[in-house]
């Protein structure tokens, strides 16, 4: 996890980075469209792709992530990319409390504990930035 937070902070520095040299919606279609071309091979002959009603489900998880890439790259050109980041990282934290309510998912304590941890640190980092 400690690897895949690193190779997070990297790249969406690198992904600021490019936004201000792009328009941010463009970036968001372009670098979106190319991640998941890149993962189609896994995708054929997946059998979950094969119902309408699944079909459905995807097309609305689709527009949902399209809304969040949207905001996700309008907002991170509004402030440091750190900044927007470590606020984003809240969002575990409601993931698991509706897990844990609304689905009835197991070691519930186990995995809010961890997010609230997750979430703490986004607020050091916030109060450290205010220096």
């Amino acid at each position: 996890m400690l690897m895949v937070a690193f190779i997070y902070a990297i790249t969406s520095a690198l992904g600021k980075r490019a936004i201000l040299y792009s328009n941010p919606i463009f970036f968001g279609c372009f670098y979106y469209l190319g991640l998941a071309l890149f993962f189609i091979p896994s995708y054929i002959k997946h059998p979950v792709l094969y119902s309408k009603k699944n079909f459905f489900i995807g097309v609305i998880v689709g527009g949902l992530t399209a809304l969040m890439i949207i905001f996700h790259v309008l907002a991170i050109t509004k402030t440091k990319a750190v900044y927007m980041i470590s606020v984003k990282r809240l969002s575990p934290l409601l993931g698991v409390i509706y897990g844990g309510l609304i689905f009835k998912e197991e070691r519930f304590c186990l995995r809010f504990f961890a997010a609230t941890c997750m979430c703490l640190g986004a607020i050091i980092i916030y109060f450290w930035g205010m220096k």
